[in-house]
């Protein structure tokens, strides 16, 4: 009478720990770093655009430098956009200074209707300001592109000969932001 002898099933698992890995990699890992890196250059894009809002709101001139140190609204927001997202695009920001315009919004207080002279304009000479009655706010508009982590080079468009926005190619960005004007009375110069 013979026995069967039933071999130990060890070392199975190890073999199969290098495809498994890979594929938890390419499924799950690469996919959630390329989000990740997209959300963290949007925000990094938000918090410039906020912060050159708040910069061309305390600027006591809106359109010509008062000095070299006293920089109006418009070159002051500006300066802060080259800041943070340089022509190169190292950080993964590409914002052109002929995309950043600073508008005036002057808002009603008490009707909350708002109007605004235009895009790089400041308010006209003879429009009195008044601050009883309206609210100044300085407002930033950004247009820009955001790289994602893996960028798809040549002519074909990206992986596959498919190029999508945010996944193998830049995507466009328009951010808006305001702040209220600390010294209104120099918006009309």
């Amino acid at each position: 009478m013979y026995r069967k002898q039933f071999r130990k099933k060890k070392g199975h698992s190890i073999a199969e720990l290098g495809p498994a890995l890979f594929l938890v990699l390419l499924i799950m890992v690469l996919p959630m770093a390329c989000l990740a890196s997209l959300g963290i250059r949007y925000t990094l894009l938000f918090y410039a655009v906020r912060q050159a809002a708040r910069e061309a709101a305390k600027s006591t001139q809106f359109q010509t430098n008062q000095s070299a140190i006293q920089i109006s609204a418009i070159n002051r927001a500006r300066q802060i956009m080259a800041l943070f997202a340089n022509s190169s695009g190292a950080n993964g920001l590409t914002v052109n200074p002929a995309n950043v315009h600073c508008f005036v919004d002057i808002i009603n207080i008490s009707t909350g209707a708002a109007s605004s002279p235009g895009m790089d304009t400041r308010i006209p000479s003879g429009t009195p300001i008044n601050t009883a009655t309206n609210v100044y706010n300085v407002r930033v508009q950004v247009d820009g592109t955001v790289r994602p982590l893996f960028e798809a080079s040549g002519d074909s468009g990206g992986w596959f000969g498919v190029g999508v926005p945010g996944l193998s190619r830049p995507f466009p960005v328009r951010m808006v932001s305001a702040a209220m004007a600390e010294r209104p009375d120099g918006l009309d110069k």
